[in-house]
């Protein structure tokens, strides 16, 4: 069976093998690696919980809300775009 467990549990367990006890290492690794089961489990059923409660909702709700600027569609600024372009 192959596990796979995020980076900063990977850390965290790994200071308990340096630990003298193995059994003790162990046995904190296998309970580190169950809770974050149980926390994906959590999330998991969160997440189907709130995907069956939301309902798709209707294209156009704000037609005729707002108007768009016709400034949107101008070009931006060169200190704008450079920012956007990570210069």
């Amino acid at each position: 069976m192959q596990v796979t467990l995020p980076d900063n549990l990977i850390e965290e367990m790994s200071q308990y093998i340096a630990l003298d006890n193995k059994s003790e290492a162990l046995a904190t690794i296998v309970q580190e690696w169950v809770k974050y089961q149980k926390s994906l489990a959590r999330n998991q059923q969160h997440i189907k919980r709130s995907n069956l409660n939301q309902k798709s909702r209707p294209i156009g709700l704000a037609k005729d809300k707002f108007q768009v600027p016709t400034s949107f569609f101008d070009p931006l600024p060169d200190e704008v775009l450079a920012d956007f372009e990570g210069r």
